[in-house]
């Protein structure tokens, strides 16, 4: 009878290890880059840094899709849900310390390496570069004034980062054309508690990613290099509709 109790204690010991496991199973995705398995807590992949495909679905026929191209549902017409609303902007806690660029990719001006290992960082958009590599804006403090810069996804704790909320950043094709005032001031950041750009512009032909509480953040090519910065919305008048 005794052997028979610990016999029946091991078999349930064992049931619910397997339904610990199957449940664990159920709350991952797998990468749709590297094909790792990822916690479903988390909105990108912490190996490579891929966001996680968000699944939308239409209440009323069931259609999903993965496609963010579709508001509606294209069998019934009914809108897709969830419509998520995005936050100016979240926070992340930096896994390490943070190498910059002035864009979303390593082709962009090199902004330094910022030491915030360990700390909260608010982050305002997310970027894809060629490789589908996702970059991060965010935004750091050095010698008293602020900036944005530019870092790789991964560098972020994946179980801080709502890549859901951030604001993801459209096409630079569809971007519209601007030029910028002579006298105009270009900045690291939407205002004047940001530091002063580092970089003088010589064409004044810009592409406009983005307008913030008065400020337009700009690219354009310097020495065959890309660059971002901000301007005053006043100082750029618009030459495309694009």
């Amino acid at each position: 009878m005794r052997f028979r109790r610990i016999w029946a204690c091991l078999a349930v010991c064992v049931l619910l290890g397997m339904l610990s496991v199957a449940v664990a199973d159920e709350a991952t995705w797998q990468c749709p880059v590297c094909a790792k398995t990822c916690s479903a807590s988390y909105s990108f992949c912490p190996y490579c840094g891929a966001a996680r495909e968000t699944v939308r679905t239409c209440a009323n026929c069931g259609f999903q899709t993965t496609d963010a191209q579709y508001t509606y549902c294209p069998q019934c017409g009914e809108a897709l849900t969830p419509a998520v609303q995005k936050a100016s902007y979240v926070t992340g806690r930096a896994q390490q310390d943070l190498a910059t660029r002035s864009g979303p990719s390593t082709s962009f001006t090199d902004m330094g390496v910022f030491r915030v290992k360990g700390e909260d960082i608010r982050i305002y958009s997310v970027a894809y570069d060629n490789n589908k590599v996702a970059w991060l804006q965010c935004e750091v403090s050095y010698g008293g004034m602020l900036r944005r810069v530019y870092t790789g996804l991964k560098r972020f704790d994946a179980s801080t980062v709502d890549l859901d909320q951030v604001r993801e950043e459209g096409d630079i094709a569809d971007a519209r054309i601007a030029t910028v005032a002579e006298d105009a001031t270009l900045r690291d950041g939407p205002g004047t508690l940001y530091s002063k750009s580092k970089q003088s512009m010589v064409s004044d032909q810009v592409a406009v990613i983005c307008v913030e509480d008065g400020w337009v953040q700009v690219q354009f090519i310097q020495d065959e290099t890309p660059w971002r910065a901000w301007v005053k919305e006043s100082d750029i008048t618009y030459t495309s509709d694009r």
